[in-house]
């Protein structure tokens, strides 16, 4: 098992296409389904079903997806902490945010900050709220963002947006 083998199914996944999921991977589509067969054949399971019209994700490549994603934010988390060592102006900012948060305006928020403050690189992580808060106090990350955060943490908190919520029948 290897990272590019892992980048090759959550390509594939996304991209419900070895061709497409190729040219994102910037390899040849023999080299991706190779790589994604060799990967099949040490875990023992097909990660995807293939027919000749399409690619889809089998119930055990839909199991291992967020693992998957979760290595690969790794691999960048250590690309980014070896960055960080070599080039000390450089400020690595570990987010944590829940999925519950909205997703553009946490986007245009970063894209903003790291416009004003181009030393820094700012890694986000998607998370459930305790296991956010559990890395929030072992310092894995310097921050999170949450719908609400709770009362007994003791920590500040200060609210950046309101999201109105409707029912619609």
């Amino acid at each position: 098992m290897n990272l590019a083998h892992l980048k090759f199914v959550q390509a594939t996944a996304e991209k419900k296409s070895f061709s497409r999921a190729a040219e994102i991977c910037h390899v040849a589509q023999p080299t991706l389904s190779n790589g994604i067969a060799k990967l099949e054949a040490e875990l023992g399971e097909k990660i995807f079903s293939r027919t000749t019209r399409m690619v889809a994700t089998t119930p055990f490549g839909k199991l291992l997806l967020p693992t998957i994603a979760s290595m690969l934010r790794l691999e960048g988390v250590i690309r980014l902490q070896a960055k960080e060592f070599a080039n000390p102006v450089t400020v690595v900012s570990k987010i944590g945010m829940s999925p519950l948060v909205n997703t553009s305006f946490i986007t245009h928020l970063t894209s903003s900050y790291k416009a004003q403050n181009t030393t820094h690189e700012i890694i986000l992580i998607e998370d459930n709220l305790d296991d956010l808060q559990e890395k929030l106090n072992t310092q894995e990350l310097d921050l999170i963002l949450v719908p609400t955060p709770r009362k007994t943490s003791g920590r500040n908190s200060i609210a950046l947006y309101d999201e109105d919520l409707f029912l619609i029948e």
